[in-house]
């Protein structure tokens, strides 16, 4: 039998703090702050995480026994101070860790009922002692991901992404977002076969090792295979550049500015209905149906 661990917590209800700070003398903003600690019992972990609006950090420190979830739900300085408190109220955050054969699966969700008022947003910082495959759908924010394993997918909608690890990769990973840079940095002990494609932008790819082979390449479509591998690593933005580097310690290299100025014609669909699936492969999972939200089974 299934043994499930729920920590569950409403920002409805009560957070551990509320802060108001003042910015300069325009505006000021709001925050409502919470932690919550998912033991961690399982060999193996993974993580799915669903943001209606905001950004999502993951990171690995094995000196951990259990997952730390932090989130800091912000309302914008543009809204009326009377719909500030509202706004923060509006928002629930919850975590969630199941057990399943032996793996432990942390699952956290943020909701609003105001989520059509885009002048709020969860920050989630997810720190786990490790991690053999993820699921994160987020919007409005980057993703930043920092020495994961296993399966990845990660789907952004008007922010950037960016995925380093050290860790030898050897699963499928498929990587999307609208109006934004992808970073995918991994060590040469990987294998992939690249599928890599921007609709408006450049793609660069460097191998630190010369290690890939069978490579078709332009400004926007990169596609090789490295250490023979036939795990697909799928990687598509509608508008900014892709950087895949294979390196020797992809973990270190990081920037500060990872954004890309949105662009309003790509909402109004100028080249197709279907532009939201940024040229997938047809017969790829995510274009065919819903593949899942377990990450360990995604891609059995």
């Amino acid at each position: 039998m299934n043994r499930t661990i729920a920590a569950r917590w409403s920002l409805q209800m009560t957070c551990l703090g509320t802060l108001a700070l003042a910015l300069f003398s325009c505006g000021s903003t709001q925050d409502r702050l919470d932690s919550v600690e998912l033991p961690i019992e399982s060999p193996g972990v993974a993580l799915v995480v669903n943001n209606f609006r905001g950004s999502v950090e993951v990171r690995i420190d094995p000196r951990l026994a259990s997952a730390v979830v932090e989130s800091s739900v912000h309302a914008d300085e543009s809204i009326d101070s009377k719909q500030r408190e509202p706004a923060l109220n509006a928002v629930n955050v919850d975590a969630v860790q199941t057990e399943q054969h032996g793996y432990s699966i942390v699952t956290v969700t943020t909701t609003s009922a105001r989520a059509a008022f885009n002048d709020h947003r969860v920050d989630l910082k997810i720190t786990l002692p490790r991690c053999d495959g993820l699921d994160i759908t987020n919007t409005a924010g980057d993703v930043v991901v920092v020495d994961t394993a296993g399966a990845t997918r990660i789907t952004n909608h008007q922010g950037a992404v960016e995925f380093r690890s050290s860790k030898p990769i050897a699963e499928p990973a498929t990587i999307t977002t609208t109006d934004g840079n992808i970073y995918y940095q991994v060590t040469p002990a990987c294998s992939a076969a690249f599928d890599i494609e921007t609709l408006d932008g450049r793609v660069e790819f460097k191998d630190s090792t010369s290690g890939a082979e069978k490579v078709y390449s332009t400004q926007t479509v990169y596609k090789a295979q490295l250490n023979k591998g036939t795990n697909p690593v799928v990687l598509r933005t509608n508008r900014g550049y892709i950087y895949s580097w294979v390196m020797e310690d992809p973990v270190a290299f990081t920037r500060v500015w990872k954004g890309t100025p949105a662009d309003p014609l790509d909402y109004i669909h100028l080249q197709g209905s279907n532009r939201y699936l940024r040229n997938l492969p047809e017969d790829h999972p995510e274009v065919q149906s819903d593949i899942g939200s377990d990450p360990l089974t995604t891609w059995k």
